[in-house]
């Protein structure tokens, strides 16, 4: 993770660098940029986030440079050469992974170089995305054949047997993986889960908690980026458990944090705002101006990524008007975020469950939402006007927003995958009857419910 992170970061300060040239040219610089993000993907391609107009930006760049390096290939079989080729289709495959064209891509991938994994290991990922999860083990058995050992590999053929109903080869492929697989591997806790449900589908009740407590032992050891651990199978157990009567009210999610009156107070504020804003606009007899106060400090993305360090809210001073500079703040949103016409305000908790509320200026509308897990790079901690603190941002480009958010998640504890609505307003979300009675007596649910 560390080397993935790091390259990275070396990329991006290359691609900063290159950005500034009025033409493309491939030269020692852009061989770097490519060999450092594709090394990246190879060893964890999600931690390489970015915001919507770099990424568009380096897409670009990628495809120019690798239609140059098509050209060079045609002409030569220099190995160094191919390696780079190999290395931009790398960087164009995960930069377009939501094109529908992908799959023929990495086929012709496949062609011109059958023995890289990583091609066969993304067209695998995708076959398994679009239902085709014949041709999905296939890559995965060739995968096998090339590196019997591979770790991601493993996992990988696990999944795409259980997706296919084959609950005892699933488990018996889930097992292998954990034999070999470190104890911080992302999917270690995953692999039990799924196991766990593998037993559900097979009628193996016996060994359902065993498998559930494996589960939550495993995410213990999981490093901070992959905190909260967020299961859909877990779950599925958890409901099973709850019916045979077995699971431990103490081995769920804590509700600590809900009793905290600062989180209460933040929330019932922000919904607040909310109410008085829509009532101001909609008045048409009061007319309303837009006064910015200018921030004492300037809170801007720095030139450079390398050497981030990690912060959380409560190592912030509260009492200082201050920007901590060379810090990331990661932070989940935990209330639906309103535009004031001035920022895009909401209440933010990091992973220790600590709360602040957050103001956006300079941002595009609407690409937040509750749930939505961002990286806020340099965070300022600004006094506001009503002399209390909040975390303000006013270079968008020092907001990543996450590929990975808590679907659907519970308005009240936060919980993912809530299956319950707001009859009135349809926007609020609850994973029980109980969260939803407790939204409107504790948190001023009333605040934000219109139709």
């Amino acid at each position: 993770m560390y080397l993935a992170v790091l390259n990275f970061l070396k990329a991006k300060d290359t691609f900063h660098s290159i950005a500034r040239r009025s033409s493309v040219v491939l030269d020692n610089d852009s061989r770097s940029f490519i060999g450092q993000l594709a090394m990246c993907y190879k060893l964890e391609h999600i931690v390489g986030s970015m915001p919507l107009d770099i990424h568009e930006a380096i897409r670009k760049h990628v495809l120019l440079l690798l239609s140059d390096s098509d050209c060079a290939i045609r002409h030569s079989e220099d190995i160094d050469e191919l390696e780079f080729n190999q290395d931009c289709r790398i960087c164009h495959a995960v930069l377009n992974m939501q094109s529908d064209e992908n799959i023929d891509f990495l086929t012709e991938c496949i062609k011109k170089y059958p023995n890289n994994k990583f091609f066969l290991e993304t067209r695998g990922g995708l076959y398994n995305f679009t239902k085709k999860f014949e041709f999905a083990l296939r890559d995965f058995n060739r995968i096998e054949e090339i590196s019997k050992d591979d770790v991601e590999n493993k996992h990988n053929k696990a999944v795409t047997l259980k997706l296919m109903g084959r609950h005892k080869q699933a488990a018996d492929a889930y097992t292998k993986f954990l034999l070999v697989a470190s104890a911080d591997h992302r999917q270690v806790p995953e692999a039990y889960y799924s196991l766990g449900v593998c037993s559900m589908a097979d009628g193996n009740t016996d060994s359902i908690a065993q498998h559930y407590e494996q589960g939550l032992n495993a995410e213990e050891k999981q490093i901070p980026f992959f905190l909260p651990y967020e299961s859909t199978r877990k779950g599925m157990l958890e409901l099973m458990l709850r019916t045979m009567g077995g699971l431990s009210m103490s081995k769920e999610k804590p509700v600590v944090k809900l009793a905290d009156p600062f989180r209460k107070e933040l929330i019932v504020n922000h919904r607040r705002g909310i109410r008085d804003f829509i009532k101001l606009r909609s008045n048409k007899e009061h007319t309303h101006f837009n006064v910015i106060t200018k921030p004492s400090k300037i809170q801007s993305v720095p030139l450079s990524f390398v050497g981030l360090k990690p912060i959380y809210l409560n190592e912030i001073d509260p009492t200082l008007d201050h920007v901590l500079d060379g810090f990331v703040l990661e932070l989940t949103l935990i209330t639906a975020p309103y535009d004031n016409n001035m920022s895009i305000s909401f209440v933010a908790e990091d992973s220790n469950l600590n709360v602040q509320r957050v103001s956006l200026y300079n941002c595009r509308k609407h690409i937040l939402a509750i749930g939505a897990k961002i990286s806020v790079i340099n965070p300022y901690l600004r006094i506001a006007n009503d002399r209390k603190p909040m975390i303000r941002v006013d270079d968008p480009n020092s907001v990543i927003v996450s590929p990975h958010q808590i679907v659907d998640i519970c308005h009240f504890c936060g919980k993912g995958q809530s299956k319950y609505s707001c009859s009135k307003c349809r926007r609020s979300k609850y994973c029980s009857k109980e969260c939803q009675v407790l939204d409107w007596k504790e948190y001023s649910h009333k605040f934000i419910c219109t139709p």
